[in-house]
């Protein structure tokens, strides 16, 4: 495929992704509006959290490294030997996902024993033992996760992202069926992403030739040792999340599941700004990496800032609209609210770290990904003894302990990545950022004053909202042209 080709058929794919991704999104927000009507913030629902909290870390995160890996060694195997090699690789690795799945189903479980006191501070020994008997449910969901995410690399190489799109929106709507017919408890849950990811895999398979046999042998240890020294390295990372989760515990009932609905929300809205991570495909080519990723930084900071400020606007409407039903009483609403406007915050952060980290995990600078999470476990823990145990904030201290080490984070992984070769110019994301914060105020002081009329969380919405983005938009069309982006 030649660069201007590949160039024109990322941009379609960008679109197609952000079109995607909403659509997704807005599953993702169903499916929270069940499980907050079906389980609001029951103590049930927090040991499920704490339970798949572990499932993340041990399970779900081989496979998502495994996918971060394999897609550019596809790109670099059709380089190099072409379409066919990368499809035997394909192949190869699809055929040892399950085992693999297995294997992390069981360390899940295994690990879930090991490190429920050390998490689960503040439960109780009937509570832990609850939380290892849910992990035995996630054994076919973590395998299932592996297989799929085999297939997605597969097709994410050879550019077919709108077939990855269309398993993501398969993945949402079986979930969400499936928990619709069955929510008795929390144990559906793992069960409906299961069938969701189920579906996923029945329609990536198809057209993908990774059950078609292969004329030539394919090794696949490079990729899996690749997979391995970074999953390892995200175990440094891992600490960081033990830390938080210590931290959760010894909050007040109630506080981690406003915690887990608030996170929940956000990470829908980062994959729609992420455009799913599709630039992973680009900024795996060597050529003019600085330059991509700096680009993709600008994009990322000019729509998060805005879409964070958003958030931080209407909060409290965001939380009641969505989630505010069945169980879901007003005290768990006004909670969940405080906590979203603080994480909000994390989007603009977000948007300049996830690309710094695909670089580190591209250029298999594994080193330097352990000094980034050793630092950022550090950072947790000063910054959770401060805001938790010290100044006693709850649920919110863990949202100004997330923020306050994601700030630092983001520093650190500026100059990690000028150490592989990545060197931006900030003159220019400093004048987007500041444009972006600056057409975020403005829309923010005219939309709360257009929904000061309205007491109704909808009216605020339909009335503040259309006026935030109204103005966002046309303060953007003014000024696109003079933007360092729109020049370069």
């Amino acid at each position: 495929m030649s660069r201007v080709a590949a160039a024109r058929g990322f941009k379609s794919s960008v679109v197609s992704s952000m079109g995607v991704a909403t659509a997704s999104t807005g599953l993702a927000f169903v499916r929270q509006l069940m499980i907050a009507a079906y389980f609001g913030v029951s103590r049930e629902l927090e040991i499920y959290l704490f339970a798949y909290a572990v499932a993340l870390w041990v399970g779900f995160g081989f496979a998502s490294v495994l996918d971060s890996m394999l897609v550019p060694h596809l790109v670099r195997r059709r380089e190099e030997g072409g379409e066919e090699a990368s499809r035997a690789l394909a192949r190869a690795i699809f055929i040892v996902s399950a085992a693999l799945g297995l294997v992390a189903a069981a360390l899940t479980i295994a690990f879930t024993g090991l490190l429920a006191p050390l998490i689960a501070t503040g439960f109780t020994p009937e509570e832990r033992t609850t939380m290892v008997r849910l992990s035995v449910l996630f054994v076919p969901w973590v395998v299932l996760y592996f297989v799929y995410y085999a297939a997605a690399a597969r097709h994410k190489s050879a550019w077919r992202f709108n077939r990855v799109f269309v398993a993501e929106l398969a993945v949402g709507s079986v979930s969400i069926l499936t928990l619709a017919l069955a929510h008795a408890s929390v144990r559906a849950l793992p069960l409906a992403y299961c069938a969701g990811y189920a579906a996923g895999v029945a329609w990536l398979l198809p057209g993908s030739g990774l059950l078609r046999p292969s004329a030539r042998g394919s090794p696949i240890g490079g990729v899996l040792r690749d997979a391995a020294e970074l999953y390892l390295a995200n175990q440094t990372g891992t600490v960081r999340n033990v830390i938080d989760r210590h931290f959760q515990s010894l909050i007040p009932a109630g506080g981690i599941a406003a915690l887990g609905y608030a996170s929940q929300l956000l990470m829908g809205l980062s994959s729609i700004i992420g455009m799913r991570e599709i630039f992973v495909v680009p900024i795996s080519e060597s050529h003019r990496r600085s330059e991509r990723v700096e680009r993709l930084i600008l994009g990322l900071l000019l729509l998060s800032v805005p879409l964070a400020g958003a958030v931080a606007c209407f909060t409290p409407e965001i939380v009641t609209v969505l989630f505010q039903h069945g169980h879901f009483d007003e005290v768990a609403a006004d909670q969940t609210a405080r906590v979203l406007r603080i994480l909000s915050l994390t989007l603009v952060t977000g948007a300049v770290a996830t690309p710094l980290m695909r670089v580190l995990q591209i250029v298999r600078r594994i080193r330097l990904l352990h000094v980034q999470y050793l630092a950022a476990a550090g950072l947790a823990l000063a910054f959770g003894a401060v805001f938790v145990q010290v100044l006693g904030l709850g649920a919110e201290g863990i949202a100004w302990m997330n923020l306050a080490t994601s700030l630092p984070g983001c520093w650190l992984l500026v100059h990690l990545a000028r150490k592989c070769g990545v060197m931006l110019s900030w003159r220019p994301i400093g004048v987007c950022f500041a444009f972006a914060v600056v057409a975020a105020g403005i829309a923010a002081t005219a939309a709360l004053a257009a929904a000061s009329p309205w007491t109704n969380a909808w009216m605020r919405l339909l009335v503040g909202g259309p006026v935030y983005a109204g103005l966002v938009a046309a303060l953007y069309g003014v000024f696109w042209t003079r933007l360092p982006y729109a020049a370069r």
